[in-house]
């Protein structure tokens, strides 16, 4: 009895787990983090935010990140801030390329937004992200990319020609 009521249980939780809810897998899209809404609305206004033209990229692409910057409620010292992309993410001590504005200047507030073009290098095969760093510390962001495949919740990865798009 003990053992046939073990196996029925054993049953139910394989029936049920398979219930849960599902993750969807990452669709092919062009990705704009806002610097206001996402990350520290104070220093940035509206306006700011880093976009790229989509999530995943061939190997040995061109990928150009386009980086707008806007003071928001506080004077925006240029010269402590610093955008870095750090990846591959899963190796034990992933690549860091670090892109600073190239003039020393401090946007006011009411000023308009400035853009920039950020080209970065050839990246290897991999999943890549987003941090924002300023004189004190880093801030990780939500915004990743991949070159040649992206990872979907699962931890499986799905090739850039795979993805479906939005």
């Amino acid at each position: 009895m003990k053992r046939y009521l073990c196996s029925v249980l054993g049953a139910l939780v394989l029936v049920f787990g398979g219930c849960g809810p599902s993750q969807p897998d990452p669709t092919a899209q062009a990705i704009t983090y806002r610097l206001a809404k996402e990350g520290e609305g104070r220093h940035f206004g509206d306006d700011a935010k880093v976009y790229l033209p989509k999530n995943c990229f061939d190997l040995h692409e061109s990928i150009t990140m386009q980086i707008t910057l806007q003071a928001g409620n506080i004077d925006l010292d240029l010269t402590r801030l610093s955008f870095i992309v750090k990846g591959p993410l899963y190796p034990d001590i992933p690549q860091r390329f670090v892109w600073n504005p190239p003039t020393a200047t401090i946007l006011r507030v009411g000023d308009p937004a400035q853009q920039y073009d950020w080209t970065l290098p050839d990246l290897e095969p991999g999943m890549y992200m987003l941090v924002i760093g300023d004189s004190t510390s880093e801030k990780i962001t939500r915004m990743e990319f991949g070159v040649t495949y992206l990872r979907n919740f699962y931890d499986v990865n799905i090739p850039c020609n795979q993805l479906e798009t939005e």
